[in-house]
């Protein structure tokens, strides 16, 4: 029935699987020293409601956050340079703005996020992979790193090289129509 954690200054790294299917985890608070969150470190952990990341974080592994149900935002810190693929699938988001660093958006990264109404795209991404925004139906706008609001058209954002399959795939009742950058050089099988 563990339901706060204060991890002390010092820790570097949240390993694998620490808080894995906890369903009484509401809050933690994480010390400025994490470097690195590993792969599905609160995965299962549906009442986590709050979390402050630090400043110094600069990976959110596979699946971190996957199943969270009722963790609705948070501040990404814009260090953050690469976020593992699932690593925000089937959780409770409804805004997400990934950091400028990050250059991929991984695997199913927002898979199955129904409550997602916002994505803020990262000014140097360069590849969308699979399933990315996948059963994400409630999206509403998507912005872009200049601050464009894009309401009824999906903008593949500049710079954007590789979109793999499936990338958007859902219904969604908001988007008429889609740009696609002149940098996009590939696109999958399936991959609109």
């Amino acid at each position: 029935s563990l339901t706060t954690v204060n991890l002390s200054d010092g820790v570097k790294t949240i390993d694998e699987g620490v808080f894995c299917d906890n369903p009484y985890l509401e809050t933690i608070e994480i010390p400025e020293s994490v470097e690195t969150i590993d792969e599905s470190a609160f995965v299962g952990c549906t009442s986590l409601e709050s979390i402050e990341l630090p400043d110094g974080l600069k990976r959110l592994d596979s699946g971190v956050f996957y199943g969270c149900s009722s963790l609705k935002s948070f501040e990404m810190p814009s260090g953050v340079k690469a976020i593992g693929y699932d690593a925000f699938q089937a959780s409770g988001l409804e805004v997400i703005h990934f950091p400028d660093a990050v250059t991929i958006l991984e695997r199913g990264v927002c898979k199955n996020c129904k409550n997602l109404k916002e994505v803020r795209f990262p000014a140097s991404l360069k590849k969308i992979e699979s399933q990315a925004f996948s059963f994400t139906d409630n999206i509403e706008r998507f912005i872009l790193a200049d601050g464009t609001i894009c309401t009824d058209e999906i903008i593949i954002p500049e710079g954007v090289t590789d979109m793999e399959d499936n990338v958007f795939y859902f219904r969604n009742p908001y988007f008429k129509s889609m740009r696609i950058p002149s940098t996009l050089t590939s696109i999958a099988d399936g991959g609109l």
